[in-house]
């Protein structure tokens, strides 16, 4: 049977320090998904009784004129293109 080799004391220092990092860090993840959870059933529970927005009888206009502006900022002249409608 061959000997089994010893962890050094640095070596075995360092892997309980990272396995206690490890630990916290998935017990953060667990605890922040259960907060997460139970901010979201709070959430929709308080909008049991809100109105709700019906958008079915909004009027919906995209004929839009759109205008490009420059200027001389030094003599205050603005310029302004003829209107773009329905133009990209």
């Amino acid at each position: 049977m061959a000997a089994a080799k010893r962890r050094g004391p640095v070596r075995k220092f360092f892997g309980t320090l990272g396995r206690a990092f490890a630990i916290l860090i998935f017990i953060g993840i667990i605890t922040g998904s259960i907060v997460v959870s139970v901010m979201a059933l709070y959430i929709f529970d308080s909008l049991e009784g809100a109105p709700v927005v019906d958008l079915s009888n909004v009027e919906v206009n995209l004929n839009n004129t759109s205008y490009i502006s420059g200027g001389n900022h030094r003599q205050g002249a603005v310029l302004r293109t003829k209107p773009r409608v329905g133009q990209l």
